[in-house]
């Protein structure tokens, strides 16, 4: 949109976010792969956030489940930490309220769209897996840094929703 602004954090020693070549299994046409490099960690609603949202959703969501998502990093690096960071419906209000109509539509529980189960492999190799993952950032360390040239999420399970969503894939 004119006249819109991002706010763009740019940590030189993110693999991914100097990564080229960005490929998924599957994708909604408003949410390409690329979108989960793109330095954003929330979609930016126009409907919601006014005219200075560029109205993108700034996260990959596959077609169907199970899919993946896999970065090739820009040459072979030394990978200490990925980064994750899944859709956790910030599009619903989330508030306490004595009011019944307020309290039906709230979801107190995991999120639907947040994924459930997932398995992180470096040129292959399964370095994390999660299976009753919950939460919206995830930071995983490694035990002992591995050189890689590929990075690959596998999405196996969400909350409910059928397709994977993936704001955000850093690597350190």
């Amino acid at each position: 949109a004119s006249g819109s602004v991002a706010f763009v954090v740019t940590i030189p020693a993110d693999f991914a976010r100097r990564s080229a070549a960005v490929t998924a299994s599957s994708a909604q046409s408003h949410s390409p792969a690329g979108f989960a490099r793109d330095g954003l960690s929330r979609s930016l609603d126009f409907e919601r956030l006014g005219p200075w949202s560029d109205g993108k959703t700034h996260r990959w969501e596959s077609l169907s489940l199970p899919a993946w998502i896999e970065l090739r990093l820009p040459d072979q690096c030394t990978v200490r930490e990925i980064h994750l960071t899944f859709d956790s419906g910030f599009q619903r209000e989330l508030i306490l309220s004595s009011s019944d109509h307020m309290t039906k539509k709230i979801v107190r529980a995991p999120q639907p769209e947040t994924i459930k189960h997932y398995r992180i492999l470096l040129d292959g190799h399964l370095v994390a897996e999660e299976i009753n993952n919950h939460q919206r950032k995830r930071v995983h360390r490694l035990e002992h840094p591995l050189a890689a040239e590929t990075l690959r999420v596998e999405v196996l399970a969400t909350h409910g929703l059928e397709t994977a969503r993936i704001f955000e894939i850093r690597a350190y």
